[in-house]
C-alpha cells in the first residue's frame, strides 16, 4: 500500500512538470562556469604558478648580514668585532658583495688590525668552473616557469571536465524529456482512440473486443510514458548536481524545470566542421609531456653542470676613509683575494643523476609517442563513429518519413472499415520506434561531438 502511495504522489509530482519554467542552456552553462567549486579550485592553480615563481625568485633576494662578537674579561676588553655586509645575488651565478667592518680591542690577531674608522669592502664572487653557463638558480627560474605551463594545462583540463560532464548531463535531460514527450503524444492519440471506439461501439459499429484491445493500449502506453517520465525526473536531478549560485538557487532546492531543445542552441554542424582544425601535437595531453620533458631537460642540464669542478673566484677591493673621515680612498694594492675549490674525485652522485634524468627523458619520449597514438586511433574512431551515427540518422529519419505515411493510410483504412485497432496501433509503434531511435541518434551524436571538443580541451571557451 505504501509503495502504491508513493507511485501516485511521484506521477501527480512528475505530471506538473508541464507547467514549470524553462532552464536555457545558456544560463545553465554560464552558471556552471562561473559557480561550480571544482571551476573555482582551478583557479587556485594560477595563484599557484605565481606561488613557485615568487619562490625562485627568492634565490636573488640581496641578503643583508650583520655580526658583532666581544670579549671582555678581567676589566680588559679582549676585543670587539663588527662586520655588515650586503650580498647581491645575480641570475649568472655571479654574487655582488659589500661589507664593512670595524675591529678593536687589546688583544687583537695581527690579520684583524684595521683603520679606527673601520674598513670598506666591495667586490664579486664569479664561478669559473660549476655554474659558468647554468646554475641552480637559473634552473629555479626555468622550471617555475615550467611549472606555470604546467598549472595552466591542469587548469584548463580541470575546467574541461566540469564542462564536459555539465553539457553531457544536460544533453541526457533533454533527451529523457524529448522521450518523455514523444511517450506522452502517444498517450493523448490512444486516449482519443479509446474515446471514439467506445462512441461507435454504443452506436453499434465497433465490437466490444475493440473497445477492450484500445483500453489495454492505453494501458501500455500510459505505463511506458510514466516511465519515461521517471527517467527525466531522475536525469533532472544528476543535472542539479552541476547547479551552483545563487542565480540557481530554486533549481538546487528542487524545483522542476523543462530543458531547452538542443535544436536551437547545439552547433553540431559547426561543430564538426571545425573538427579538422585539431593538430595532435598541440593537444593539452601531449603539451603536458612535452613540458615534462622540458622539465627534465633542464634538471639534466643542472646535473651536468654538478659534474665539474667548483672552481670560484672571490675579488673584493678594499677601501677606507682618508685622514678626514670625508671621502674613500682606494689603493691598487689594498685588496682580498680568494679561491676555492671543490670537486669530488668520482663525482658517482651527480653522474648517476644526470643518468637517471636522462632515462626518464627517454621514457617520457616512448610514453608521449604512445599517448600520441592512442589520441590519433580514438580520433579516427570517433570519425568513423560519427559517420556511422550520421548515416543511420539519415536512413532513419526516411525509415520515419515512410511509416507516417503507412500509418496514415492505416488510419484511412480503419476509418472506412477495412483495418483494425490492431494494425492501427502496430503502425502507431513503428512510427513511435523510428521517433525514439531518432531522437537517440541525435542524442548520441551530439555527446560524441562533446567527447571530441574535450578530448581536444576545447570546451573551456566554446561560445554556444
Amino acid at each position: 500500500m505504501r509503495k502504491l502511495f508513493y507511485l501516485v504522489f511521484m506521477l501527480i509530482f512528475i505530471n506538473s512538470v508541464s507547467g514549470q519554467s524553462e532552464l536555457a542552456f545558456l544560463k545553465f552553462i554560464e552558471a556552471v562556469r562561473k559557480n561550480h567549486p571544482e571551476i573555482n579550485q582551478s583557479k587556485l592553480l594560477e595563484r599557484k604558478s605565481d606561488a613557485y615563481m615568487r619562490k625562485a625568485r627568492g634565490s636573488l633576494d640581496p641578503v643583508l648580514s650583520s655580526s658583532y662578537d666581544s670579549k671582555s674579561f678581567d676589566e680588559k676588553n679582549y676585543y670587539d668585532l663588527w662586520n655588515t655586509g650586503l650580498k647581491v645575488p645575480t641570475v649568472l651565478g655571479v654574487d655582488v658583495e659589500v661589507s664593512y667592518e670595524t675591529n678593536r680591542g687589546q688583544f687583537l690577531n695581527e690579520q684583524a688590525f684595521l683603520p679606527d674608522n673601520g674598513l670598506l669592502s666591495a667586490g664579486i664572487r664569479i664561478p669559473l668552473l660549476r655554474g659558468l653557463f647554468y646554475n641552480d638558480r637559473r634552473f629555479q627560474l626555468d622550471d617555475a616557469t615550467v611549472i606555470g605551463k604546467q598549472n595552466e594545462i591542469k587548469r584548463i583540463e580541470m575546467v574541461n571536465k566540469v564542462m564536459f560532464k555539465s553539457i553531457k548531463s544536460y544533453l541526457v535531460w533533454e533527451f529523457k524529456y524529448a522521450v518523455s514527450e514523444a511517450y506522452g503524444e502517444v498517450v493523448d492519440l490512444a486516449t482519443i482512440r479509446l474515446n471514439n471506439t467506445i462512441e461507435l461501439f454504443n452506436q453499434g459499429d465497433k465490437a466490444a473486443i475493440d473497445t477492450v484491445e484500445s483500453q489495454q493500449i492505453l494501458i501500455n502506453n500510459r505505463v511506458n510514458y510514466e516511465q519515461s517520465r521517471l527517467d527525466y525526473l531522475s536525469a533532472f536531478q544528476s543535472l542539479r548536481n552541476h547547479i551552483w549560485g545563487n542565480s540557481m538557487e530554486d533549481i538546487r532546492n528542487g524545483d522542476l524545470y523543462t530543458p531547452q531543445s538542443a535544436k536551437e542552441w547545439f552547433k553540431g554542424d559547426e561543430m564538426i566542421s571545425s573538427m579538422d582544425e585539431i593538430v595532435i601535437d598541440n593537444l593539452p595531453a601531449i603539451r603536458s609531456i612535452n613540458l615534462d620533458s622540458e622539465s627534465l631537460e633542464l634538471k639534466r642540464r643542472n646535473a651536468q653542470e654538478n659534474i665539474k669542478p667548483q672552481l670560484d673566484l672571490k675579488v673584493n677591493p678594499l677601501l677606507r676613509l682618508d685622514d678626514n673621515d670625508r671621502f674613500l680612498a682606494y689603493s691598487t694594492q689594498d685588496y682580498k683575494l680568494g679561491v676555492n675549490l671543490y670537486f669530488p674525485l668520482l663525482a658517482r652522485k651527480a653522474r648517476g643523476e644526470k643518468q637517471l634524468i636522462e632515462l626518464e627523458l627517454s621514457e617520457n619520449t616512448f610514453f608521449r609517442d604512445n599517448v600520441s597514438r592512442q589520441i590519433s586511433t580514438q580520433v579516427d574512431a570517433l570519425e568513423l563513429e560519427l559517420k556511422r551515427l550520421q548515416d543511420m540518422l539519415s536512413l532513419t529519419e526516411d525509415n520515419l518519413t515512410l511509416s507516417r505515411r503507412l500509418l496514415d493510410a492505416e488510419n484511412e483504412r480503419f476509418r472506412i472499415g477495412e483495418s483494425s485497432i490492431f494494425l492501427v496501433n502496430s503502425r502507431e509503434q513503428k512510427v513511435l520506434n523510428n521517433r525514439l531511435k531518432l531522437l537517440q541518434l541525435n542524442y548520441k551524436i551530439r555527446v560524441l561531438i562533446i567527447e571530441w571538443y574535450y578530448q581536444a580541451r576545447r570546451l573551456e571557451n566554446y561560445v554556444w
